[in-house]
């Protein structure tokens, strides 16, 4: 068919970060790439010039581990891609000091209630012989392996290979640090 010069194509995904969900992220984002190289012709002389990939928070946790599949895994190239992260945990989150307390209070109690809702969806997977990845919260607290696998990944990936990316970031955030969403670009002077 024609292509339709001009066009913009926006798909949203409903992502499943509630507190009470429980959702193994590595599977998310799998499943996410996956559903975008079916749905879209992404390869070099497709109609689409460019492809934008955004996410808030976590979500821009999952548009970079996406982007990183599609790449690794499916061969698309996303040097054309654009990664538009609006005060992403990339590596990932902890309770800060700088919170206000009621804050400290509410993430605290929180940490303390998800795995006791969490423990009969555990106990019923370990008895069906299944693996347990835990609450997607703890899945992007700094330090779980989902966070330090991805962010090995992605240091490991390709400058020239990788999509231009940008962050965005508030003015005053209490949940998490700025340098907890941006890397300092190091540079070496031979």
């Amino acid at each position: 068919g024609a292509h339709d010069e001009g066009a913009v194509h926006v798909v949203c995904p409903k992502l499943p970060f509630k507190w009470n969900k429980r959702n193994d992220v590595d599977d998310l984002t799998k499943k996410l790439a996956t559903k975008i190289v079916e749905n879209f012709d992404l390869r070099e002389n497709s109609r689409y010039e460019e492809v934008i990939l955004a996410g808030h928070s976590a979500g821009g946790v999952v548009a970079q581990a996406v982007c990183l599949r599609l790449a690794t895994e499916h061969k698309v190239n996303v040097s054309r891609f654009r990664l538009v992260l609006i005060a992403p945990i990339t590596r990932g989150w902890e309770i800060s000091n700088h919170y206000p307390l009621s804050q400290k209070v509410a993430s605290r109690l929180g940490l303390i209630l998800v795995p006791l809702i969490d423990l009969p969806f555990r106990l019923v997977s370990l008895l069906r012989g299944g693996t347990y990845s835990g609450h997607w919260i703890y899945q992007m607290r700094k330090g779980a392996p989902f966070i330090v696998n991805l962010r090995l990944r992605w240091l490991a990936f390709e400058k020239e290979r990788r999509p231009t990316i940008f962050i965005f970031l508030g003015t005053v955030d209490e949940i998490v640090s700025w340098r907890d969403m941006v890397d300092k670009a190091i540079h070496s002077e031979r």
